[in-house]
């Protein structure tokens, strides 16, 4: 039986949403320039932001090929 107290069980689980987590973590690693930076831009710890990197599927050639992409794109 859930108390009255407790949350309703469906707002008590943490949904991620995996394009904004992944837009947050490029956005913070182009800030940073690095991904020790860019886990102090998240206020996680590297370790943290290398296993989100894994469940994303991250990789440092395809984050570093969309910041070029990007930036070239104003040129």
């Amino acid at each position: 039986m859930i108390s009255e107290s407790s949350p309703a069980p469906e707002k008590s689980l943490k949904l991620k949403d995996l394009d904004k987590d992944r837009d947050r973590i490029i956005e913070a690693y182009r800030r940073g320039g690095s991904w020790a930076a860019a886990a102090k831009l998240l206020g996680i710890s590297e370790r943290a932001l290398l296993e989100q990197r894994k469940r994303y599927g991250i990789k440092k050639r395809s984050v570093e090929a969309l910041i070029i992409t990007s930036s070239n794109s104003f040129i």
